[in-house]
């Protein structure tokens, strides 16, 4: 489940190796790890995505298992928000 930015230029997903957000700037290939699931986790991490409209921030699904909640992040960088 991925999602790209409403001008094209980034791509998020989730890591096939660890289930984190990864975000790919289209025209550079540069890849960026938005998540970070702890080592010690077997199960989870993320899901569903979409881009806010100006392309800032991302919301996704975290699936911690027993879990799941919906968060946000900047793509520039920065901690994960829970909401709700």
């Amino acid at each position: 489940f991925g999602a790209v930015s409403r001008d094209g230029r980034y791509l998020s997903y989730a890591s096939k190796e660890s289930a984190d957000l990864l975000l790919r700037d289209l025209p550079t290939g540069r890849e960026r790890k938005l998540t970070q699931k702890p080592a010690k986790a077997q199960m989870g991490g993320a899901g569903s995505m979409a881009f806010s409209v100006d392309g800032r921030m991302l919301a996704f699904v975290w699936d911690e298992g027993t879990k799941t909640a919906l968060r946000t992040i900047r793509i520039d960088g920065g901690e994960d928000r829970t909401l709700g």
